[in-house]
């Protein structure tokens, strides 16, 4: 049960004063539905509001604090022209400019004749200073209001800065006194402050980001050894291995396994037929034969007379393993049920009545496959696919239906080995490196942003021919913090007008139902031309999608730009991929595009963008394949989580039920942290 101090963080963040029904569905979009989920929301830079006393030394283009004497509103004569107001500084003039201001509101903010503070981004216009829609206007008596740095936060359509602010304030107001759970001597050691200091801390330019990224690493390693313990002591069947039905499907098939292929097939097949639950994660680059591997132990459950199940993160890509693995099957005699949120009513009660009876041995399906009311008859293993798409929260569900089944994750996203242990310290590793052969490389190619209209005819030529393209944007909308961002609503825009109805779009914020409806138009070739945010590093085959585009390549980690472009060149023809890039490009970001060039190994890349992201740029996206942290990062916080593995493992020696006083306050800290689905098995010892 959640301790009760945490309410208030718990709290609905429609619970904060100033936060209308609006404001709260805007803020449960961006960030999250609870208070705490706020307090996690953080500042991509902060403003310098500190008072500027001289205009000497200005370059232009900065944010300044000035104190103004304003002059009178001085009303543009003629329609399109700015209003104006004269001020003066005590080192000259200048004037405060608007457009489009209606009412009372200018008046009110600048009110002639006053010394007011004004804050805003100046700039040279003809031989004075100007300031166009200065952020804020003060009355020298309210000077203690004006923040001395003010956070600026990723923020979308509809919610503004200010009432974002407003928000995380009220939030931070919440936040209670909770009992200490790190090593005193550790804590000391660091000069650490207690949490609630910290986390507010993590919305100025003085951040005790370290506290809070081992808080969130402390979390994450005593639920993986709580899950390590659990696992050893899980009874599940032993599925012998294979002697009729996976020999007779790799006979039929028309090629042979490659050696990475075999060995992984060997060693999952040992693992499975032991009577102690096997957790194993299979890492293999795109296009490696993983679903054979998979198959081929699913197989074995089958003989073995128990059921298998295949789990994948879309609709469409369940639909499209199902199809796989009726392929692979030939005239084997065994079922397979396909089940996802699309079924309903009766197909869905003859499906599920398949399921229960074992009538289908093995099953494809969604995160439906773990919801109530689903009952397996003999489940012996469950294959998850893009298993970082999956919490441990989900895991642990699909591997309590039946009598803990045997656990298979699968990732196209190679993760270096030195973070594998901290990553998924619950998991034995299986790598597939060996690609089949006959396999053409992607030619991947670089481009200036302002080359695009050469690359828009190069687009209009591809799609004349038939073919098809993927155009990936970092953002969904256009943001005021990262400005000269591609985001896929403008882009999708420009492209509809050049290319019309054959372009497409899909993100991540768009309903369920229309994401499966846009990638299935895609797949169908009703639409050529997708435009999309990186939802589609996982997702179907389209072979006649030869092209990926990715804009603002240089805001991407190696591993998820190796994985978008992975999305092509799954056919017979070679794929293209072209990374588009803005200017002026950072040393690192020539770096990451270089790397793409010259390789197409992902586990190569994977260690390279290791290497990079530990040089302390923050990447515009995290790096794919392991799982999601809000604070923490995996390349420079390596020492962080190497003390935090011993540290879970030495308290859970001492106190495997978490009943200290430390134990206790370390279960506070796995529910802030979204662990707290390991709860049940602290009951047990």
């Amino acid at each position: 049960m959640r301790p009760a101090e945490l309410a208030p963080l718990f709290a609905s963040v429609a619970d904060l004063p100033g936060v209308g029904p609006k404001s709260a569905d805007a803020l449960t979009v961006l960030c999250g539905p609870r208070v705490l989920d706020l307090l996690w929301h953080r500042p991509l830079r902060f403003v310098d509001r500190r008072l500027r006393e001289s205009l000497q030394g200005l370059q232009g283009g900065e944010t300044v604090t000035l104190k103004l004497r304003l002059g009178a509103i001085q009303t543009p004569d003629r329609k399109g022209l700015p209003t104006r107001i004269p001020a003066m500084h005590r080192d000259g003039g200048v004037t405060l400019v608007f457009f489009n201001t209606k009412g009372p509101w200018l008046s009110q903010q600048f009110p002639s004749g006053e010394e007011r503070l004004v804050s805003g981004k100046i700039e040279r216009y003809r031989d004075g200073w100007q300031m166009v829609h200065p952020d804020l206007s003060l009355p020298l008596a309210k000077a203690d209001a004006l923040p001395t740095f003010e956070p600026v936060y990723p923020t979308r359509a509809g919610l503004a800065q200010h009432a974002l602010r407003k928000a995380i304030e009220g939030a931070l107001g919440r936040v209670p006194t909770l009992p200490e759970w790190q090593n005193e001597t550790l804590k000391s050691q660091r000069g650490w402050p207690p949490f609630a200091e910290a986390l507010g801390s993590l919305h100025s330019p003085q951040t005790s980001r370290a506290r809070l990224a081992y808080d969130e690493i402390l979390a994450g390693q005593v639920a993986l050894a709580v899950l390590r313990r659990h696992r050893k002591r899980a009874k599940a069947p032993a599925l012998p291995p294979s002697r009729r039905l996976v020999p007779q499907m790799l006979a039929a098939l028309p090629f042979d396994m490659t050696g990475d292929q075999s060995q992984a097939t060997a060693l999952i097949s040992a693992q499975i037929a032991r009577a102690a639950q096997a957790s194993t994660l299979l890492q293999g680059d795109v296009g490696t034969g993983k679903t054979l591997v998979a198959f081929a132990a699913m197989l074995q459950a089958v003989e073995a007379k128990h059921q298998a199940v295949l789990m994948a993160p879309t609709e469409i890509l369940a639909r499209q393993h199902a199809a796989t693995l009726k392929a692979l099957r030939g005239d084997l005699p065994v079922s397979i049920a396909c089940l996802t949120g699309q079924d309903k009513g009766t197909a869905r009660r003859e499906i599920l009545a398949l399921i229960e009876s074992g009538d289908s041995a093995l099953i494809v399906g969604t995160h439906a496959l773990f919801q109530e009311g689903i009952r397996f008859q003999r489940l012996g293993l469950a294959v998850i696919d893009e298993q970082h798409r999956f919490g441990v929260q989900q895991r642990l569900a699909l591997s309590q239906k039946g009598q803990a089944p045997h656990l298979l994750l699968m990732s196209a996203t190679p993760i270096p080995r030195t973070l594998v242990m901290t990553a998924y310290g619950d998991l034995e590793l299986c790598e597939i490196r060996e690609k089949p052969p006959g396999r053409l490389p992607i030619k991947t190619s670089v481009k200036p942003l302002n080359a695009l209209d050469e690359v828009l005819r190069g687009v209009e030529r591809i799609l004349h021919r038939g073919a098809q393209v993927y155009w990936v944007c970092p953002l969904v909308e256009a943001s005021e913090a990262l400005p000269g961002v591609g985001d896929v609503t403008s882009r999708f825009e420009a492209l509809r007008k050049a290319f019309g109805d054959q372009v497409g779009l899909i993100h991540g914020q768009m309903p369920s139902a229309e994401k499966e409806a846009a990638m299935a138009n895609f797949k169908a070739g009703k639409t050529c031309l997708l435009v999309a945010t990186t939802v589609i590093e996982v997702g179907v085959d389209v072979p006649s999608a030869n092209t990926m585009i990715i804009e603002n390549a240089e805001r991407f980690g190696l591993a998820q730009m190796h994985q978008i472009r992975g999305r092509v060149g799954r056919g017979e023809e070679q794929g293209m991929c072209l990374l588009l890039y803005a200017n002026p490009l950072s040393a690192m970001g020539k770096q990451r595009l270089a790397a793409m060039r010259a390789s197409t190994d992902g586990f190569d890349l994977s260690e390279q963008d290791l290497k990079l992201r530990g040089g302390g740029e923050v990447l515009g996206t995290r790096q794919s394949g392991l799982p999601e942290m809000r604070i923490a990062d995996y390349a420079t916080d390596q020492t962080l989580m190497q003390t935090a593995r011993r540290d879970a493992q030495l308290l859970l020696d001492k106190d495997p039920t978490l009943t200290s006083k430390r134990g206790q306050a370390i279960r506070t800290l796995l529910y802030l942290f979204s662990q707290d689905q390991v709860a049940p098995f602290l009951k047990v010892g």
